[in-house]
């Protein structure tokens, strides 16, 4: 009996201890379930960083859920390209400001406001989609009721900020959204009135070492952020220092983002962005449709092949060595000699950047660009000549104002990669730029008049 009485003991301690393990497993792994990383989407022009958010999440913990909230101006084709990349895409009603009217702009909106509502997540950190995170950050859904970093002043950025839903809160924030002021009529001058506390909340200090998933945070508690989770690379460019080591790096800078072809190589921190992007295409294929690409590129050459052959073919009147001479003194002056080649290469450069996309690989894109650069460049010269100076634009010459164009835009593109102090850089990117454009000005008048000064001294002399 009493070898029995062990025996029982025994297995019901082991039973017991299996019942806890498990208790305290499932209660460690539910939590991750109930966290979400979150941001709103409201156009299908973001799809690309959104694509590279969800591949970095996924990448850094799959565990956790990276939910898009999606508003209606976002097609189907979007969301499902979102769900490829392991995205969970919600649809959700978009939040207009109350400013509209003043801010027409479709990014001043209250649509974050909603995410209080969403009490199925015992806790949120809401990221920009133009984000991206270096490290895993598991101890933001453990911040507080509210987090967020101060940013330039004592107004905090809602790039990156943590919440906790609660109902209560949701239905406060709604009705208060029309009859509280925001001071860049959007979402963060509004959850800036909303949360005057926060410039004055104490630091989150996370102990990244042992992160309690079950618990849960005190609703009031209301916490500042360090720069680390929302660093702005506006404040880094200025400064040229990295004062702190970035977990989330927020690309700041308008229309700088690290996705717009020509932000690269000026930038150094896009190249960060651009490895995220690599690694996402690497998986799941290029985001930009090449095909199309290519196509409207031919279309393009053709369309401009066409109307060289078109005008260059069209019979031409011819005109006496004098009638030459004549226009090469009167209406050819001192002025247009000097500023035709600024015009024509503004205007080259400027169709070749607008038909370049926006979004396509930084070196595919400068690539196009210098094509279409210098193909409209001998277009314009062959024109040019023929119905203004009289003469037609040998190959020779056409193959110089190329080589002109291709050989400045890639020498400044190769030393502005390998310059590293930003200041340098930045000095350098400018001066050069006014350098190139001078050049290939003097390279355009020397080509057209260079050469014409001397076909008209020949014609004085055949005429003789």
């Amino acid at each position: 009996m009493l070898n029995l009485k062990w025996v029982v003991l025994f297995l019901a301690f082991v039973c017991s201890h299996a019942v806890e393990s498990t208790v305290e497993t499932g209660a460690t792994r539910a939590p991750k379930n109930r966290w979400a990383y979150a941001t709103i989407l409201s156009t299908d022009s973001f799809l690309l960083p959104a694509k590279v958010v969800a591949h970095r999440l996924r990448k850094l913990d799959k565990e956790i859920p990276f939910v898009i909230f999606a508003t209606q101006d976002v097609s189907r084709p979007t969301v499902l390209q979102l769900e490829e990349v392991g995205a969970v895409v919600r649809r959700i009603d978009k939040m207009d400001t109350p400013f509209a009217r003043d801010h027409p702009e479709p990014k001043f909106q209250y649509t974050k406001t909603r995410l209080w509502c969403h009490t199925e997540y015992t806790s949120i950190v809401h990221i920009d989609l133009d984000t991206l995170h270096v490290q895993p950050t598991p101890e933001l859904f453990q911040c507080g009721s509210f987090c967020a970093s101060l940013r330039h002043s004592d107004m905090f950025n809602t790039g990156v900020f943590s919440l906790t839903p609660n109902n209560e809160t949701c239905i406060d924030m709604i009705e208060a959204s029309s009859r509280m002021a925001s001071y860049d009529g959007g979402d963060q001058g509004f959850f800036n009135t909303y949360f005057p506390e926060v410039k004055y909340a104490p630091m989150f200090r996370p102990n990244t070492e042992s992160i309690n998933e079950t618990a849960v945070s005190p609703l009031n508690s209301i916490q500042r952020l360090s720069a680390a989770y929302n660093f702005d690379v506006g404040m880094y460019y200025l400064s040229g220092r990295q004062l702190v080591q970035p977990k989330i790096i927020h690309y700041t800078l308008g229309p700088l983002k690290p996705w717009i072809w020509w932000s690269y190589p000026i930038f150094d921190m896009n190249w960060i962005w651009l490895e995220a992007r690599k690694e996402m295409e690497a998986e799941f294929g290029h985001s930009v449709d090449m095909l199309a690409v290519v196509l409207c590129e031919v279309a393009f050459l053709a369309i401009i092949a066409t109307a060289h052959m078109v005008l260059y073919l069209r019979p031409h009147k011819p005109r006496y060595a004098k009638d030459v001479e004549d226009d090469a003194a009167t209406r050819i002056g001192q002025r247009e000699q000097s500023y035709i080649g600024f015009f024509m290469i503004a205007f080259a450069a400027g169709a070749a950047f607008v038909t370049t996309p926006d979004q396509l690989w930084p070196s595919h894109a400068w690539i196009l660009f210098v094509v279409n650069t210098s193909t409209l460049l001998i277009f314009q010269l062959t024109l040019y000549s023929r119905h203004r100076l009289n003469t037609n634009l040998p190959p020779s010459t056409a193959a110089q104002a190329a080589i002109a164009v291709a050989g400045t835009v890639l020498l400044w593109w190769n030393i502005t990669h390998c310059i590293s102090n930003h200041g340098t850089r930045y000095l350098f990117v400018i001066f050069a730029v006014a350098g190139i454009l001078l050049f290939i000005n003097h390279t355009i008048k020397w080509l057209l008049f260079g050469r014409s000064c001397n076909q008209l001294r020949y014609f004085s002399l055949r005429k003789r």
